[in-house]
């Protein structure tokens, strides 16, 4: 569902909709998905949408898709809420442009689907986008995530050039997200 308060980008949040649901977007429009912890962890989403939607707006940059991945009610009642968040996320994730990957802080998890997740998506993004993967990975970890300096080393290991911000917080993740929308706008022959 477009959010309604943004001023610069649409907004599609899980899994109120699935892939055959969404609107009709225009073709031309960059898919950024939000990826990382939602379990025990603030809502770090909220805050990169907005500093995106600000960032956007006073650029005048408004082909954006973003994708949240969080959802506004969880009903533990029901069986097959996990499933559809789940399938609404491989669903979405193999159709973005930026893959973006903040692993938060939690008191609950380290975020274990979200280490799957960053290395399936890094080789995804190399096989889909051979001639600028790099320019579509940003990679960020938390202030006092425990496990900073594997999400480092993995992601070095896996090539240079991908965005990698240690230590940020989600205003920062969400400036290199920024980052890596006006590179491939502005500095790629073809970034889709």
């Amino acid at each position: 569902m477009a959010h309604s308060k943004l001023k610069a980008a649409d907004l599609v949040t899980a899994p109120n909709e699935t892939l055959y649901d969404l609107p009709d977007y225009p073709e031309r429009k960059l898919r950024i998905f939000l990826a990382g912890g939602i379990t025990g962890c603030r809502d770090w989403q909220k805050e990169c949408i907005e500093q995106l939607d600000k960032i956007l707006y006073n650029n005048d940059e408004h082909n954006v898709l973003i994708y949240n991945p969080r959802r506004d009610k969880w009903d533990m009642n029901d069986p097959s809420a996990g499933r559809r968040q789940i399938d609404w996320e491989f669903q979405n994730l193999e159709r973005m442009d930026i893959f973006s990957m903040y692993f938060c802080t939690s008191d609950m998890s380290v975020g274990p689907i979200c280490f799957y997740e960053l290395g399936r998506y890094i080789c995804r993004m190399q096989m889909r986008f051979p001639n600028s993967w790099q320019k579509r990975i940003v990679i960020s970890t938390d202030h006092g995530y425990s496990r900073t300096e594997d999400v480092y080393w993995q992601s070095r290991l896996a090539g240079d050039g991908i965005r990698i911000n240690n230590e940020v917080s989600p205003l920062a993740h969400a400036d290199a997200i920024a980052e890596a929308i006006r590179d491939l706008q502005y500095k790629t022959e073809n970034f889709y």
